[in-house]
């Protein structure tokens, strides 16, 4: 057991004013009881306080959703969402909602808007209940078919059991349904009207009927087990609108106006809200198990959480002007998720998720009617001795924060004597009982802490020792208990002694913030003169600055703040990064990873090394040894992604403080949950020439496209719900993509006019970034080519080419063989006419030699025609002999004339002549 003064050390770290002043005047016997009782009270305070921490988002009509009444909520064997409302079914996948609405001109589609329950069997087949009947949804096909099974009238309840057997509630009678057998059963006895309905995980079927009877199926004997829970409970029982086992013998019953609790094995109920500090009627609308022994009430008013053994621990409601609450008070059904998130359906404010991760940021912002910050521009953030975290803001004055209690307590400026100077706080410490706080052109206040009054105020002035302006910067207490001041006109060191101030004229410039390392050199960050440093004991000081031209400088001269990590490494924030300063060996080291490579506000380091840096863009964690980093924002449950300056803190226990624009974040980096789920990774849509197509949800499919369908777009979902928003992604097109192409915020991908063949486009996605899934997700593509480019008008282009070629062939093989016949004619006539030439030229010398004998006739006879010419009977003798004698020689001329006139060298004459005296010429001769 502690000592009293090892319990008065405890105590004060507590911040326990009061505790601290009864336990000194307590005997010492009494300090163990007191010890004892004051721990249990602390952990029961902290445990209301963090219990509180329940942060939601939520989903509406303005996020997609078809309405805001959410009757049913189910998640699918893939991983998708469903929702029913009053007006059509919804799908979701984190992003995206896909509405199914009844379409009067579509046999396929939904027949009613109204949903009202929601199954899905082993067959992957959603059964939709609705106000006219059952339909059935085939994800293969997306088209509905109608149940006719069962008449059609309002089915409030489908659930399945362990047996593939699936349970219904329509219009208030029970019926069971075998889906192997396809055989309906109806329970319809008079005590049989039932009214709600639920199946364990292990399969044990729990009904409840209009007259106040639980029963309990007994698969084994094929009956009911009864249970008369008005009988026993003593008072009538208003309707039954959900039941929830907690074990083997409780069983969680909620009504239209309690909430009871059954004990099966001894047949007594009571009402779990008897006792508490929660009083009136509570319709229960819904039971979930949270989780072991917790669960949560879904009712008129808000959420419950019950535990078995301690009762109703709290009630979430909605709160106005809180955009984390719960959206509608009026909680009409639950489901669980397989991250283990839990998704709320409203009757006015649609769907509320919640996640731990969600959660991990516990958030101050000013908020309406609630205990919280008084503004949302947080600038300085500081401990006391006593444990409180006081709180600066720009825009709101100064708050006062008890971590445990969660209590907040507002300081302004004209609230009376003592208050703060001004409402624009740029400057917080705590010197023992004793805060200092800097403002905004409105000098120094001091305050006791004791008494929470200003006690005393400085501001500038024309004497040597007053301070030389009244924008205070920044304040530092150093590791003698000296107050420094940082200003726009230089730095000051406060003298207790004299009440005074010093100027220290080595930092003389616009002070951004001060820091005193282990060594007692003291640093200074400046607004565009980099660095400065001094040490008061070795008289030794220098300047860090920017050299654009040297990477191991810093990035830039507007330093933001700096921090001393366990190694004894100064760290920079700047407005273009940070970087890591060794003071031992100078050596300046940059961090340029995407994240960091922006303007960046303060540093600080948890118990496992990891350094934490606010930035403009999200808060960063950094692992300094492989420069991994992790980005953290609006979507893991920041306030905003915009921090602000000079606004960190962290406390003994591990707790990080960081401030931004909209308030303050607190949380233990070793209780960030870790993503492990591996996300299905799901096709979801295909837009072809920017024109939908129905096209399921898969993971691995086949499209086939004409030429002119060959621009598509498509969608998809990695269906993890924690942190949708920041779920990654990296695709391949084989044939078009070379490497992986990875994407964070976009969920669709283009192709524009891909040519015709075949493609396989590759999906992969993580959650978050974090775990990745190593199953690829398919779809193969083909895009079929125009006629004139398709299989057979090439194999008839290419029949055509072989027919031509063919006749071109057949045309120039008959003008060869013709050309071939005619060189053949010609030589036979060649032949022919040298063989004719040598018959003409045998004539010819024939003529000749006929010819010249005739020649040699002739001219003899001519002589003996004149020699007797007186003797008649013998000239005419002559005569006949010189004319058949010139007709021979004609004839041989006439054949020398031939024959020239084939030499052609002879041309015809022509003469005119007396045709009669010729004929008679040629007749007299016979």
């Amino acid at each position: 057991m502690p000592n009293s003064k090892n319990l008065f050390r405890k105590l004060t770290e507590s911040r326990n004013y009061v505790a601290v002043v009864i336990i000194t005047c307590m005997p010492k016997r009494a300090h163990a009881y007191f010890f004892v009782a004051y721990v249990f009270c602390s952990l029961l305070q902290a445990q209301l306080v963090f219990s509180q921490s329940y942060y939601f988002k939520n989903y509406q009509v303005q996020q997609g959703l078809s309405g805001n009444t959410i009757t049913s909520i189910l998640q699918d064997r893939k991983g998708f969402m469903w929702f029913g409302t009053r007006n059509g079914l919804n799908r979701f996948d984190g992003t995206h909602f896909r509405i199914f609405s009844e379409d009067a001109a579509n046999p396929t589609s939904i027949g009613s808007n109204s949903i009202l329950s929601l199954f899905e069997d082993r067959q992957e087949t959603i059964w939709v209940g609705t106000y006219k009947g059952i339909y059935l949804y085939d994800a293969a096909t997306e088209q509905f078919r109608a149940f006719t099974k069962i008449p059609r009238a309002e089915v409030r309840h489908i659930k399945g059991d362990s047996a593939n057997t699936i349970w219904i509630i329509s219009n208030f009678q029970l019926y069971r349904y075998n889906l192997a057998t396809d055989d309906l059963r109806s329970y319809q006895a008079n005590n049989m009207q039932s009214i709600a309905l639920h199946v364990s995980k292990e399969g044990t079927v729990y009904v409840a009927t209009t007259t106040g009877l639980i029963k309990v199926y007994n698969p084994q004997k094929d009956q009911f087990e009864t249970y008369d829970i008005a009988t026993i409970y003593g008072q009538s029982i208003t309707y039954v609108q959900d039941l929830h086992p907690v074990n083997d013998s409780l069983l969680l019953i909620g009504t239209m106006n309690k909430v009871l609790l059954l004990n099966r094995k001894k047949s007594t109920i009571q009402n779990i809200f008897e006792g508490s500090r929660y009083t009136g009627t509570i319709q229960v609308h819904s039971i979930l198990r949270q989780g072991g022994s917790s669960f949560w009430l879904g009712t008129e008013t808000g959420i419950y959480i019950w535990d078995v053994s301690l009762g109703i621990r709290q009630h979430i409601e909605k709160h106005f002007t809180n955009p984390y609450s719960i959206s509608d008070n009026v909680i009409n059904v639950f489901c669980r998720d397989r991250e283990d998130g839990i998704w709320i359906g409203t009757f006015f404010g649609g769907v509320n998720y919640y996640s731990e991760s969600l959660s991990s940021f516990q958030k101050y912002s000013p908020i309406n009617g609630e205990n919280n910050l008084s503004g949302n521009l947080v600038h300085e953030i500081c401990r006391d001795d006593a444990g409180f975290i006081w709180i600066g803001t720009e825009d709101a004055g100064l708050n006062k924060l008890d971590p445990l209690t969660g209590k907040i307590k507002q300081f302004m400026p004209g609230m009376g004597a003592g208050s703060i100077a001004y409402q624009n706080i740029h400057g917080l410490v705590a010197a023992g009982n004793e805060l200092w706080i800097g403002t905004y052109e409105h000098g120094l206040d001091v305050m006791d802490l004791r008494t929470e009054k200003v006690i005393r105020h400085y501001k500038d002035g024309a004497g040597k020792h007053d301070l030389k302006g009244n924008f205070i910067v920044a304040l530092h207490r150093t590791a003698a208990g000296e107050i420094l001041v940082g200003t726009w006109n230089g730095l000051f060191r406060y003298n207790r002694d004299t009440d005074n101030f010093t100027q220290l004229p080595f930092f003389n410039t616009q002070i951004q913030a001060i820091y005193e390392d282990d060594a007692g050199t003291i640093w200074a960050c400046t607004y565009g003169n980099g660095v400065y440093y001094y040490n008061t004991k070795t008289d030794k000081g220098g300047r860090l600055l920017h050299d654009s031209l040297n990477k191991e400088s810093i990035p830039n001269n507007y330093v933001n703040n700096l921090y001393e990590d366990r190694k004894k490494n100064i760290w920079f924030s700047t407005e273009t990064g940070i970087c890591r300063y060794q003071p031992l060996t100078g050596k300046i080291t940059r961090y340029t990873d995407g994240y960091l490579n922006n303007q960046t506000f303060r540093i600080l380091e948890d118990s496992s090394g990891q350094f934490w840096i606010s930035t403009a863009k999200g808060l960063v964690r950094l692992d300094p040894v492989s420069s991994q980093t992790k980005q953290y924002n609006t979507a893991n449950g920041l306030l905003s992604d915009q921090f602000n300056y000079n606004s960190a803190y962290r406390s003994p226990e591990g707790d990080m403080y960081f401030g931004t624009v909209k308030g303050m974040i607190r949380f233990k980096p070793e209780t960030l949950p870790k993503n492990n789920f591996i996300p299905p990774v799901f096709i979801t849509g295909i837009l072809v020439n920017n024109q939908a197509r129905i096209f399921a949800a898969t993971e691995q499919g086949t499209m086939v496209l004409p030429y002119d369908s060959s621009s598509i777009s498509i969608d998809m979902a990695a269906l993890s719900y924690r942190l949708p928003e920041m779920n990654e992604y990296a695709y391949k097109m084989e044939g078009v993509d070379k490497d992986w192409i990875y994407i964070k915020t976009n969920r669709r991908i283009y192709y524009t006019k891909l040519s015709p063949g075949n493609y396989r486009f590759l999906l992969k996605g993580s959650n978050s970034g974090e775990v990745w899934n190593d199953n690829i997700t398919q779809l193969r593509i083909t895009i079929l080519p125009p006629f004139w480019a398709s299989t057979w008008a090439y194999l008839l282009y290419v029949l055509v080419t072989l027919g031509i070629t063919g006749l071109i062939i057949r045309y120039y093989y008959l003008a060869w063989t013709e050309k071939n016949r005619r060189k053949m004619d010609a030589m036979e006539m060649a032949k022919e006419r040298e063989i004719y030439n040598a018959k003409i030229e045998f004539f010819t010398n024939v003529a000749h030699e006929i010819r010249t004998p005739l020649t040699m006739i002739k001219l003899p006879l001519d002589k003996l025609l004149q020699a007797t010419s007186n003797h008649s009977s013998i000239t005419e003798s002559l005569l006949t002999m010189k004319k058949n004698t010139n007709r021979l020689i004609d004839l041989t001329d006439q054949l020398l004339d031939f024959r020239k006139a084939e030499a052609n060298h002879f041309s015809l004459n022509f003469i005119s002549t007396d045709i009669t005296g010729l004929l008679k010429e040629v007749v007299s001769g016979f």
